[in-house]
């Protein structure tokens, strides 16, 4: 299930809590593991079984994790070969976009216009900022600080 893929991601070291994964994950590792999630969730309510609830999924700190670091990852490269990062290939860089596409996630241009000639740096302060606010709620709900119904 979805749920069981975020259960694995999270159990490796530094694959979610890390920058672009941190070197453990590599592009097939990324792109798979985005894909696997969308061919697991449906976007019809009724369709949904246990551990692949569409909102339950794509409310999970996890999930904005692993796409987090999944853009990292398609910015930068992923795991390093011989010094250097390895980029997305066309197959990994479809499966993605294939899993954004079905989970309908990404927001439409006219929404969200998107700058090409600033994409890149829009896309680093918004994963940075996204990574922060998710470590700053679990240290709070670790410390006893929110409330159950969400951060305060």
């Amino acid at each position: 299930t979805a749920q069981d893929l975020l259960n694995l991601l999270a159990s490796r070291k530094g694959a979610l809590g890390k920058v672009a994964g941190g070197g453990t994950m590599s592009t097939v590792n990324f792109s798979t593991s985005v894909h696997r999630v969308a061919k697991h969730v449906s976007r019809y309510q009724s369709r949904d079984e246990e551990g692949n609830n569409r909102a339950r999924i794509l409310s999970d700190p996890r999930f904005a994790l692993l796409i987090c670091s999944t853009a990292e990852a398609m910015l930068d490269g992923a795991e390093v070969i011989k010094g250097v990062r390895k980029p997305f290939g066309a197959r990994e860089l479809s499966n993605v976009a294939w899993a954004i596409a079905k989970l309908n996630i990404a927001p439409p241009d006219t929404a969200m216009a998107v700058d090409t000639d600033k994409a890149e740096d829009f896309l680093r302060e918004k994963s940075k900022e996204v990574r922060s606010t998710i470590f700053d709620i679990a240290k709070k709900k670790a410390a006893g600080e929110a409330s159950p119904s969400g951060p305060s």
